[in-house]
């Protein structure tokens, strides 16, 4: 009898991220018991983590397992399970299974909740493949939660209404490191709402974060919550002061708490915040989104740079593209050294992440340009290859090329570039001066004579 080979289970990941309120004012209260607010809304590096995959269960069933962090409530009422009945309505779907693992602090104002409906959504979307846009899922995120769609596009932007109506924004928190604090208090909604007068706030919270400083937010940036949540738990306000103790720059609650935040020019030596979970990162990566791949390159998640930069090492795909002359000599550029990866080593003349959306063309063209100021090319594919380092994991797309005319590399995100013979290139392999990567890909790619084909 012969054996029959197991269908391979059809998984996405998916890492919802937690967010953080820059200014929050309740302007007005609604006839529908609701509240009019403001705020600007802008996603930090904390994450859960959400695998789907389809049982051949019933059509309209799934099953939830929660690992980590305790959530209370039945997992029928949980957002996640909520997500996957409301796209149900869009068409049937298969029986799923679904797992989350929850990091992301609960009942602390952060969005936990919100972000891992929103992030279902789109799991469930691409795993079924309804095609629904962007903007639908927002639609139906919006009757799930009032900060749900804004984690659809997990980008920092201007919300008002109940949180529902957002404007995009040009805002970059890269160059700080994030520490949060999380005491074991928790804060009802209803307490929350309990003694808020809603007011016209003097400057609008979107004018404060990009016209000034980070520096003057702290007497000008409010979250309207504080005054009430601050009075009833004390402990709150007393985080607060410490943080800035600690040499925050802007500190504040997020959302109705009661986690707490502070944003620091570098990485903070907190001191001890007794019976408190505490996170502490950079904010570099936290708004950019990456697919997620299999060894093949199919898309099977999305993540952001900063948990693929994180040591959890999910597998995203990356273009390099070797520029030559007809001399034979390659092009290397020098990375700067506020890099997070490699700083101040020669590279790869073309090296970047694929960016969400983005197929491997698009973003070989996109990243040759930004880094080289090259549009006029014709690239030959190499293959690619998985590279592992302790901090990542990457599906490297290699490409070549041949250039002679003028290359103009990028004064903000290189710190310059040259073209090196293939002796320099041999004399300096292993002597720290180039990138691991680099040298593994030379060594396999050109290492015997290729180089001259």
């Amino acid at each position: 009898m012969y054996g029959l080979k197991k269908k391979k289970k059809i998984m996405i990941t998916v890492t919802p991220c937690a967010k953080i309120n820059l200014g929050l004012n309740i302007t007005s209260k609604r006839t529908d018991g609701y509240h009019n607010l403001e705020t600007v809304f802008c996603p930090v590096p904390i994450y859960d983590t959400i695998t789907i995959s389809k049982n051949g269960a019933p059509e309209g069933t799934c099953s939830l397992n929660i690992k980590g962090l305790e959530i209370c409530g039945n997992a029928e009422d949980n957002l996640i399970v909520k997500a996957y009945r409301a796209l149900c309505k869009e068409r049937p779907l298969p029986g799923m299974d679904i797992t989350l693992e929850k990091n992301i602090p609960t009942q602390a104002g952060m969005g936990g909740g919100s972000a891992d409906c929103a992030f279902a959504l789109k799991a469930i979307n691409r795993l079924s493949g309804l095609g629904l846009s962007e903007s639908r899922l927002a639609e139906i995120a919006a009757r799930l939660g009032a900060d749900c769609p804004f984690f659809i596009k997990a980008q920092p932007c201007y919300a008002e209404g109940i949180g529902e109506r957002m404007t995009p924004m040009e805002l970059s928190l890269d160059n700080y490191w994030i520490a949060v604090v999380k005491p074991p208090i928790p804060v009802s909604t209803k307490e929350a709402f309990a003694g808020i007068q809603p007011h016209e706030p003097q400057i609008c919270c979107r004018d404060i974060v990009m016209k000034e400083p980070i520096e003057n937010w702290r007497g000008l940036l409010k979250n309207d919550f504080e005054e009430t949540i601050f009075k009833l738990h004390p402990q709150l306000a007393a985080i607060k002061e410490r943080l800035y103790a600690d040499g925050a720059l802007y500190a504040a609650m997020s959302g109705s708490g009661s986690a707490l935040f502070g944003l620091f020019s570098e990485k903070p030596e907190l001191s001890a915040y007794e019976g408190c979970t505490m996170f502490v990162s950079s904010m570099r990566g936290a708004a950019e989104r990456f697919p997620i791949v299999n060894d093949r390159g199919e898309v099977v998640g999305e993540t952001s740079r900063a948990f693929a930069h994180s040591g959890a090492k999910p597998l995203h795909p990356v273009v390099h593209l070797h520029v030559f002359n007809s001399k034979g000599e390659l092009y290397l550029q020098k990375r700067p050294e506020w890099k997070d990866i490699q700083p101040g080593k020669w590279d790869t003349a073309v090296g970047g992440h694929i960016d969400l959306g983005e197929n491997v063309d698009e973003a070989l063209k996109r990243e040759t340009m930004e880094e080289l100021g090259i549009s006029d090319f014709s690239a030959i594919s190499m293959g690619s290859y998985v590279f592992e380092s302790s901090r990542e994991k990457e599906l490297v797309n290699v490409f070549r090329t041949t250039y002679d005319k003028p290359i103009s590399p990028s004064r903000t995100e290189l710190a310059g570039g040259k073209f090196f013979s293939e002796n320099e290139i041999a004399q300096n392999i292993g002597k720290d001066i180039f990138t691991p990567n680099f040298e593994k890909e030379w060594l396999k790619l050109f290492g015997n004579d290729s180089i001259k084909k």
